[in-house]
């Protein structure tokens, strides 16, 4: 049982050194850009939308719902449908800013 023990401390000590080896090999170079979308009425909250720009674009969303851009006051209580319209809008829109053929599309 002591080999078992002693076998699992090593594999433990192995895996944290290997992690945290891992998060110092991060670019500190600054190679990435980060830009961030704030609501009018959410901007002391979370923010619409976060773009990170480094060896690829990634575009965080958060609290697409169905309020109410200016106000944030909820909007067609009781429909669902609708507020997943209002909601998916809002989605469109974001996205329109930052992926240039979003603007173009259809969709």
């Amino acid at each position: 049982m002591p080999t078992f023990r002693i076998v699992l401390a090593v594999s433990f000590l192995i895996a944290i050194s290997t992690v945290s080896q891992a998060q110092r090999a991060e670019p500190t170079t600054g190679a990435f850009q980060k830009q961030t979308k704030f609501g009018v009425w959410s901007k002391n909250i979370f923010a619409d939308a976060v773009t990170v720009t480094g060896p690829a674009k990634t575009i965080y969303l958060a609290g697409m719902g169905s309020e109410d851009a200016t106000s944030g006051t909820i909007l067609y209580q009781g429909d669902f449908p609708k507020q997943c319209r209002y909601a998916y809008a809002k989605i469109k829109k974001i996205l329109a800013t930052q992926v240039p053929r979003w603007r173009t599309s259809s969709r």
